[in-house]
């Protein structure tokens, strides 16, 4: 019997040429005719679900061959999701590989390739496996804009309006960088109205935020989508935190009327100098935490909600340590 050959430079070539052309239907086959490249029996990508707890398979309609979730808890898959970290398997002939599949450090969710006794599975191959799926990754998040095909794959349950709104507008839920990481999630995923964050990783400053706007419908969906949208105009605008805030107020204000409001902890994070500025509008206050453990609570300044027409003028502001007043609210965090 002939060993089959991996070729990864041709499963690479074969992804990059066949992504021209197509919609997401037909990543499926992508993914097939690239793991035969490898060597691989059988291929089949897995997506994350919107709650992140199980991996739904991407399969072409009416494949007959058996494709069913895969629980992130207690599986190889989930491990290989969880601990961002291939996972290797062996079964009678068969050697089984999960990849993570990744835009960047964002999880979208798993690549399983199967290999029969005829392939060796050196560090090579997994290697290629990797290449393979970073840029199946690439192709998950591009294709998505094109239909709907793994949207629908990675939905366990129907979306209402407010969160399709919600899910639209975040940013991808993890960024990890030499210095500092960021991750958030929305739960429950289906139904989820006037919750949001975002964030901006721009030089040496991060800048987060975290709303949530009154009542739980369509109008709070609104509220949170103009706020998040006043929040990246004002920034992308060159406007500084406090003035970034009291623009969302007065948009807010103007177009909502003053029985509606959104609270909200909006800050940066100089991460050349490790001071955290923020400003708290009638939010829960933010924790810092250590070694996980809460240390303190950010609450030494809380403002009112946004769209009130209530904000003072000039805020008051607190310096911890040595740090230049730059926002309405500054403590080290290193």
């Amino acid at each position: 019997m002939t060993a089959a050959v991996p070729d990864p430079c041709s499963a690479l070539r074969g992804l990059l040429r066949s992504s021209h052309i197509g919609g997401p239907d037909a990543l499926p086959s992508m993914v097939t005719a690239a793991g035969e490249q490898l060597g691989a029996s059988l291929s089949v990508l897995y997506v994350i679900d919107y709650d992140q707890q199980s991996l739904e398979p991407f399969t072409e309609p009416g494949d007959p061959r058996p494709a069913e979730s895969v629980e992130v808890d207690a599986t190889l898959a989930g491990r290989a999701f969880t601990n961002v970290a291939q996972q290797v398997a062996d079964s009678g002939d068969v050697r089984t590989v999960w990849t993570p599949v990744l835009d960047g450090t964002d999880r979208l969710g798993v690549l399983l390739l199967q290999f029969p006794a005829a392939v060796r599975v050196g560090d090579d191959v997994l290697a290629s496996c990797q290449d393979v799926a970073g840029l199946i990754a690439e192709l998950v998040m591009t294709r998505a804009l094109y239909g709907d095909a793994i949207e629908r794959a990675r939905r366990r349950t129907n979306m209402s309006v407010p969160a399709e709104m919600q899910w639209r507008l975040l940013p991808p839920l993890t960024f990890v960088s030499p210095r500092f990481s960021i991750a958030g999630v929305l739960a429950p995923a289906d139904d989820v109205a006037g919750d949001s964050f975002d964030y901006a990783a721009n030089g040496d400053v991060a800048q987060v935020a975290i709303i949530d706007a009154m009542g739980h419908g369509l109008e709070a969906a609104l509220l949170a989508a103009v706020t998040i949208s006043t929040l990246r105009n004002a920034r992308r605008s060159g406007a500084d935190l406090k003035s970034t805030v009291a623009t969302i107020d007065s948009i807010l204000a103007a177009q909502f009327g003053p029985d509606k409001f959104v609270t909200g902890i909006f800050g940066e994070l100089d991460t050349a100098n490790g001071w955290w500025r923020w400003t708290t509008c009638g939010h829960p206050p933010a924790l810092l935490v250590r070694g996980g453990r809460v240390v303190r609570t950010l609450d030494s300044i809380i403002g009112p909600p946004l769209g009130l027409g209530l904000l003072e003028p000039d805020p008051p502001w607190e310096v911890s340590g040595s740090s230049p007043a730059t926002g309405c609210c500054s403590t080290p965090t290193a």
